[in-house]
């Protein structure tokens, strides 16, 4: 279970740098220094620990004195199965995250995870959410901070599809200029001088039919949820691969399920079968500089229905773009998704102070190593930056990064 934990949070930190201090941890050299693993390295030892915890949890189902970590387990109480099913699931996430950079290895152990005896987390009774027991670090931000607003991209979608998850994700907007509307901010806009700017704009919020993850008194972090397996089994299904099923059955669960796990189950026969809702137009009562008009080349053109007449690249959009939108609040995994395929089309920044080390078109790809790093661990770091294929900023791609 420790090892599980181990993968998931050093696949989030890769996720976001590239090399990370993974197989090497705590093996020191002659110097002091410590060594990463290139990202691609680190994914290979990602699989193989995650096989193994597996193996291990399956021949023990049944066996393990429950009792013993119940206390210790804030996720799934101590439950081998839950434990495999998870480790499993996130096998299959990761090895989707390689299907540009090593087609091959993603097909492979994709198709262990979808043909394993253990199964994924496919039902929302099974979710991985991690209890805190205490107040949502996200909500300190949020609300105690004022440090964030719902972004203009989300809620672009979510009004332009008619989402009823809207009311789950976001506060309606008190500011006179879109008071009672769902109004996000754009991403690298004018302050004004002031966050204070849009302050009054929609807040995000978490209030899932399975808990609040924002909580102020009892949140809980989002780690894996039955919607993010059927959607994953949905790409793999459109990419041919064994043991996947159905891309348009497993995309249309995936969709339900995300419904389901925000308490909105009744409204999944209509959304299902809308053919004709898109991404909304944004329009900024504040700076028309920042406002989108309709046929702007960088709003998306996916419905929400499925279509089997579609190419390739339209039936992955609309299977990521739901995706995305079913994976709030875990805004770490819904970046990296952005970033392998492309989807869901985001809203551009206006304003970029990277000195051109971050494309305006292409987004930032990743965060640099953090200086504290680069100062403690400095032969460690040339190492690893030596792997990243480009320089240490936001514009260079991470190795699985290769559309």
């Amino acid at each position: 279970m420790f090892n599980i934990i181990k993968v998931l949070s050093s696949a989030v930190v890769s996720d976001k740098h590239g090399p990370v201090i993974y197989s090497k941890f705590g093996k020191s050299n002659p110097d002091y220094s410590v060594d990463y693993d290139s990202q691609q390295d680190a994914y290979k030892y990602f699989m193989q620990d995650l096989s193994k915890d597996i193996e291990a949890l399956q021949s023990n189902l049944g066996v393990e004195d429950k009792a013993v970590i119940q206390k210790s387990d804030a996720i799934f109480n101590g439950t081998a199965l839950s434990w495999a099913k998870f480790a499993n699931s996130l096998k299959l996430r990761l090895a989707m995250r390689m299907s540009y950079a090593d087609p091959a290895a993603s097909r492979k152990y994709a198709e262990e995870a979808l043909n394993s005896p253990v199964g994924l987390i496919d039902n929302n009774s099974q979710n991985a959410l991690a209890r805190y027991g205490a107040i949502s670090p996200v909500y300190v931000v949020i609300f105690n901070y004022g440090d964030s607003k719902s972004g203009a991209s989300l809620t672009s979608y979510l009004n332009g599809y008619n989402d009823p998850r809207i009311s789950s994700y976001i506060t309606k907007a008190t500011d006179p200029s879109v008071k009672d509307q769902y109004a996000g901010v754009r991403l690298g806009i004018d302050l004004g001088g002031s966050k204070d700017r849009y302050g009054n704009f929609s807040n995000n919020i978490a209030q899932s039919a399975y808990g609040d993850y924002f909580s102020q008194s009892n949140g809980q972090a989002k780690l894996f949820t039955a919607a993010e397996s059927w959607f994953l089994k949905a790409e793999a299904a459109l990419r041919g691969y064994a043991g996947a099923g159905d891309a348009k059955t497993n995309y249309e669960k995936g969709v339900q399920t995300s419904l389901d796990e925000w308490g909105k189950s009744g409204a999944y026969s209509t959304y299902i079968n809308d053919a004709t809702s898109t991404q909304q137009p944004y329009t900024d009562p504040k700076n028309a500089t920042n406002s989108v008009a309709a046929g702007d080349p960088v709003l998306s053109t996916i419905t929400i229905k499925w279509n089997d007449a579609d190419s390739f690249e339209r039936k992955l959009e609309r299977i990521i773009t739901q995706k995305w939108i079913a994976l709030y609040p875990d805004g770490s995994e819904a970046w990296a998704e952005q970033r392998r395929t492309g989807y869901p089309k985001i809203l551009p920044n206006i304003i970029n102070n990277s000195q051109g080390t971050i494309s305006t078109k292409d987004f930032i790809r990743r965060i640099p190593i953090p200086l504290k790093y680069r100062e403690n661990n400095g032969p460690g770091y040339q190492r690893a930056a030596a792997t990243l294929g480009g320089p240490d900023t936001g514009g260079t791609k991470l190795w699985w990064d290769k559309k």
